[in-house]
């Protein structure tokens, strides 16, 4: 039986869509927009720790965790 995807989601920088393969294997297709110059200018890419909205309360806990670069 033919199935249709379930509707897309928001992942912040992409968005995806969702279903299970024969067998019951979960996949999940990704868009390549909007990317992640969607919060910072593409020249300032990786210059500091950019977290998603959902994640930006558990920034000082994330923040310790990280190595020191």
């Amino acid at each position: 039986a033919h199935r249709r995807p379930p509707p897309g989601g928001d992942r912040f920088y992409f968005g995806s869509v969702s279903c299970r393969a024969p067998g019951g294997v979960p996949f999940e297709f990704s868009t390549v927009g909007p990317g992640l110059p969607r919060d910072a200018a593409a020249d300032a890419l990786g210059e500091e720790l950019v977290l998603p909205p959902w994640l930006e309360d558990r920034r000082e806990e994330i923040e310790a965790r990280l190595p020191p670069l």
